[in-house]
């Protein structure tokens, strides 16, 4: 590296190799559903972090009852830093469903990180699971798993080059929408017209891009969050 590169190559050409923002968003997905799908395999760990949201943050128009898991905050939080570490520039930008704080058994609130470190993953999620330091490490790493573009289920990659100006996007993050299917785990039949309505197939890690300038804010307690028009 010259004298006079300050590492901006370096990274333009990562960028590139991660098919851009959009490749980023899926390999940022693609490593979110894998923890996803721990989460949901494991019974135990589903059960003891499953809370019902309350008051402002709960979305009382659409359900009776509106559920956040620990896999919501931390797919969350997989998604914002790996986008954040890639574009640097859109780190203050990237916003989420979900608020970063879920209670463990004890009653304390956990703000939920992810670190730079598999270590500092650990002593976040291992406070957030009571100190139950199996599940604790085993989430660490896999919230920390690296994955390709040879990994995705797609039926054609990125582009390499992409025309966006990111000083005018923001990215916003709904980690698992459908999170009442994602908790019952129910698989239902295919319908009439051939694909799912309902059930876990229906789960998904939606990652949209939308224009700063077109965006609208609204609150919900304490809590600030942004929509596109």
């Amino acid at each position: 590296m010259s004298s006079s590169d300050d590492g901006t190559g370096d990274r333009d050409r990562r960028r590139r190799r991660g098919g851009g923002l959009t490749g980023c968003a899926l390999l940022a997905s693609e490593a979110a559903a894998h923890v996803a799908r721990m989460c949901r395999s494991n019974p135990r760990l589903l059960s003891m972090l499953v809370q019902e949201k309350c008051g402002d943050d709960a979305n009382s128009r659409r359900f009776a009852h509106d559920f956040k898991t620990l896999a919501d905050v931390l797919v969350q939080r997989i998604v914002a830093k790996r986008i954040g570490r890639q574009f640097p520039e859109l780190e203050g930008n990237v916003y989420g469903e979900e608020n970063d704080t879920i209670q463990n058994n004890n009653g304390q609130d956990v703000t939920i990180l992810v670190g730079e470190m598999v270590e500092e993953t650990f002593q976040c999620l291992s406070k957030a699971l009571g100190d139950d330091l199996d599940s604790a490490k085993s989430l660490a790493e896999a919230a920390h798993k690296e994955f390709g573009l040879n990994d995705l289920n797609v039926d054609c990659y990125p582009p390499e080059e992409e025309n966006l100006d990111l000083e005018k996007i923001g990215i916003w993050i709904d980690p698992i929408d459908s999170t009442n299917e994602y908790i019952s785990g129910n698989v239902d039949s295919i319908n009439e017209y051939g694909f799912h309505s309902s059930g876990l197939h229906c789960v998904t890690i939606n990652i949209g891009l939308f224009r700063q300038a077109q965006r609208k804010t609204y609150r919900r307690g304490n809590q600030s969050t942004v929509f596109q028009l």
